[in-house]
């Protein structure tokens, strides 16, 4: 959750280390999705997460592009936009 005060780079940074336990910096805007959510391409800075996820998180997780076809066709995404998520893989 971000407020005017907190840039949304920031609140990223801050939201994926409170929720999943991980440090990544946000490097590349990818898109600003519904209610002006910003999905960045990130940069993972340490191997292994430094505290556990967050308990409103079920799973942390890597998939490739398969999995998030597979994911799109059970709608199992919040963002009707995810049909993008598999071109931003690099």
């Amino acid at each position: 959750q971000t407020n005017w005060r907190e840039p949304a780079r920031c609140t990223a940074y801050r939201e994926t280390y409170e929720e999943t336990g991980y440090l990544a910096a946000p490097r590349e805007l990818l898109a600003v999705v519904r209610g002006g959510f910003h999905i960045y391409r990130c940069e993972l800075l340490n191997d292994q997460p430094v505290k556990g996820h967050d308990h409103e998180i079920s799973w942390v997780g890597w998939i490739d592009s398969a999995e998030i076809h597979a994911r799109l066709s059970q709608r199992s995404w919040r963002f009707p936009e995810a049909a993008r998520y598999a071109g931003w893989l690099r």
